[in-house]
């Protein structure tokens, strides 16, 4: 009898484990009506009860009603980004969606929508649902679409753009993963089984990337799709005219995203070559379609590739095409296969995707600049800018972003960062933050891990702490820092060599760790920009000295961080030469500005000219050291001379900035400027202003507007004619005490000025 039991015990966890296992399904009838531009659904859900816990209520999201009216989540979300079409649009041109029933196994059932989220649907269950059973929902409702020129997803002219169109089951994992369209394409939704009838009048073509039979009924023409293991299923539908279908090896490609000028055996080598290299880093893609909008690419662009007008592209058709391809089809490629939490996780699906994009340039275009072919320009080339490798914008930006103590942890929800690091810097920092990791544990681990990661997660709900386990199981050094500092918090990494002593054939280093990060570092033996030494070390405190003596043979510096493959704050600090000289660093003249180059002292200048009538032409040249990242210190000095009253005047200034990190405050500025010039004929003027500025912190980043104080001493002396008495108007001091708060708002705007 026992072992009876136990086999009916095991035959009821293994059908238990079937049933928990099974997908929801989704069966849609839908008609455009291109007219009043909206679509008819008819909608049924087989809803799995795939979790341990007894559901009396059931929730799903409705982000087509996101567009209801000018409170929602999401247009509040718009406003935030100054983007004020949607706020002032007219009601027939927002969309909406309109249930007009619904059903649960055949019986009314109460529905409500949770305050404030008109984009989410809860169901009221009239008996619990158990773990392992089901139940059929049934709807029928109408969805407006609206313009497109809000989030890009809609209608324009006569085509449709269409993405998270219909009502879709929430992911309950503990609790419920609720989340309001704020245009950030991130819902997260279980694998999901589809059936989809799609009816459209003749003319218009309807694309997706699930498999599709087209069949005619009148004038109007019906694609009857199905698809298994998918998320968000995205549509596309145009008239009269068609979107490219490339074939590669074991996918086709839908794609509109444009190379003028190639011809489809390019595109088909070029696509061909993309899934390989994400196969052979990833795994292979598990669907016969791919579908790659040129929206995805709009929304999440290659920066700085194609910022300057066509006549002046620096980069050829084939790489910027195989570049801003390889940025869209990647990002879908990594939606449809990892499913996570995009709005709790997105620093591993960014990170995987431009941990790809950098090694898909280092394998194929190590050659390429940042700049392009600009690099190449006679008296461009010797800029430090001309010499950025196209994968040396990821640490440039995210320096850039630390620097002003804007970067955030990646660990924060996405809907809680700024823009800045929503669009660019988290992105940048995740993809970087792989990549030193590969670095440091110099094996194969994160690669083996990512692969591992996918292999088993691919097509199923998952979470970052896969990934983390993955490293952990095959790490052979602590990888601590990672998941708690890198990725927890915003502190910043910044090591500097303070001394080292040359003896004989040996040189020891003092390494001091400047910031309250234990961070692994890199010391690089260098010798005429060729490595011939290098070493890790982890584990410095705060303020603390690392002593490391390494052979001197054939090495003329030592440099830490000379690949930058740590995202550090600062690099200028970072490296000495062996011999000692006067100048560990030369002076270097550069016209206009550039980047930080660690190796130089750089004065940067240009020409000053101006034109007053007692001076006449001004000229003279502007020195100055604010490259394109500012620094604490900043000077510029202009003399000048004028052409008229042939006398030197010119004006300078001079700035010390400081920004403490979790203060209330978020930067003190003291400084002094002065300047001299002609009010009257051989009557000069002179001015100076010492102040002192404190810049507030705002509550978060994503707020706009600040405070400020600011103290300025106006220090004025004008010359007299001779023999006249100098009168107090011409000589005098002014305290200058003033607050400023300002709320910018793109319907109130609040300054506040004392």
């Amino acid at each position: 009898m026992r072992i009876v039991s136990k086999l009916i015990s095991i035959a009821v966890l293994f059908f238990y484990g079937q049933i928990h296992a099974q997908n929801h399904q989704l069966e849609i009838r839908a008609k455009l009506h291109p007219a009043i531009q909206s679509v008819d659904i008819q909608q049924k859900i087989r809803y799995y009860n795939n979790t341990g816990a007894v559901l009396d209520t059931l929730y799903f999201h409705n982000w087509a009603n996101a567009y209801k009216n000018k409170q929602t989540p999401l247009s509040k979300r718009l406003l935030e980004a100054y983007e004020r079409s949607f706020f002032f649009a007219k009601v027939k041109n927002r969309g909406y969606s309109k249930i007009e029933s619904l059903t649960v196994n055949n019986y009314s059932a109460r529905r409500f929508e949770p305050e404030g989220s008109p984009d989410i649907v809860g169901i009221a269950l009239k008996k619990p649902l158990l773990p392992g059973d089901s139940l059929q929902i049934d709807l029928s409702y109408i969805v407006k679409i609206p313009l497109s020129k809000y989030t890009k997803y809609g209608f324009k002219e006569n085509d449709y753009f269409l993405r998270y169109w219909y009502i879709a089951p929430a992911v309950y994992d503990g609790k419920w993963e609720l989340m309001n369209n704020l245009d950030m394409d991130d819902l997260y939704i279980a694998p999901t089984d589809y059936k989809i009838d799609f009816e459209i009048p003749s003319g218009y073509k309807l694309y997706s990337d699930l498999n599709t039979e087209i069949h005619a009924d009148g004038n109007r023409m019906i694609y009857k799709m199905q698809g298994k293991d998918r998320t968000d299923i995205e549509v596309t539908i145009k008239l009269l005219q068609e979107i490219p279908v490339l074939e590669t090896d074991n996918v086709k490609v839908i794609t509109d995203l444009n190379g003028i000028g190639l011809h489809k055996e390019i595109k088909e080598s070029v696509l061909n070559r993309q899934l390989n290299f994400i196969a052979g880093v990833l795994g292979a893609y598990p669907h016969d379609k791919l579908f790659v909008n040129s929206i995805i690419y709009i929304k999440n662009p290659v920066y700085g590739l194609n910022q300057l007008p066509k006549q002046f592209n620096p980069f050829s058709k084939v790489f910027e095409w195989d570049i801003k391809v390889f940025k869209a089809l990647s990002r879908k490629f990594i939606e449809n296969t990892l499913i996570v939490n995009r709005r709790t996780d997105y620093w591993l699906v960014d990170g995987i995707q431009i941990y790809l994009m950098m090694k898909y340039v280092e394998k194929f275009y190590p050659e390429i600049k940042a700049t392009g072919n600009i690099s190449k320009i006679w008296g461009f080339r010797s800029y430090a800018m001309a010499k950025l490798d196209f994968n040396g914008k990821y640490p440039f930006v995210y320096q850039f972003a630390a620097r002003k103590n804007l970067d955030q942890a990646l660990t924060t929800r996405a809907d809680s960062l700024s823009n800045f690091n929503l669009k660019i810097v988290s992105k940048y920092k995740a993809g970087l933050g792989l990549r030193y990791l590969e670095s440091y544990l110099g094996d194969s681990t994160v690669s083996k891990s990512l692969k591992s990661y996918y292999t088993h997660n691919k097509l199923k709900l998952s979470n970052s702490s896969y990934f983390k386990n993955a490293i952990y199981k095959s790490a052979q050094k602590n990888v601590d820092y990672f998941f708690e500092d890198f990725l927890k918090t915003a502190k910043k990494t910044d090591y500097t060599i303070k001394k080292l002593d040359k003896k004989n054939d040996s040189v020891t280093v003092q390494i001091k760790n400047l910031r309250d990060t234990k961070a692994p570092m890199v010391l690089y033996g260098v010798d005429k920009k060729k490595i011939r030494y290098q070493t890790w070390f982890q584990g410095i405190k705060v303020d603390s000295v690392l002593r490391i003596t390494i052979p001197a043979d054939h090495i003329d510096r030592l440099s830490l961080n000379y690949l930058h493959i740590v995202p550090e704050l600062n690099l200028r600090n970072n490296w000495k030469k062996i011999d000692k000289k006067l100048f560990n660093r030369p002076v270097k003249f550069t016209f206009f500005k550039d980047i930080e180059d660690p190796y130089y002292n750089q004065v940067f200048y240009n020409v000053y000219f101006e034109y007053n009538y007692y001076d006449g032409l001004i000229l003279g040249p502007q020195l100055y050291n604010q490259s394109i990242f500012k620094k604490r210190w900043l000077y510029s000095i202009t003399p000048a001379y004028g052409f008229k009253s042939k006398t030197l005047i010119g004006s300078f200034s001079f700035l010390y900035s400081y920004l403490p990190e979790n203060s209330l405050v978020y930067r003190y500025r003291a400084g002094v400027g002065g300047s001299k010039s002609h009010y009257d004929k051989d009557l000069s003027f002179f001015k100076l202003n010492p102040f002192f500025i404190v810049d507030f912190s705002r509550k978060s980043l994503r707020d706009v507007g600040g405070s400020s104080m600011m103290f300025r001493y106006n220090i004025v002396d004008k010359e007299v004619p001779e023999g006249e008495e100098k009168l107090e108007s011409d000589s005098y001091n002014v305290l200058d005490i003033r607050y400023v708060y300002t709320q910018p708002n793109i319907i109130n705007d609040t300054i506040s000025l004392y």
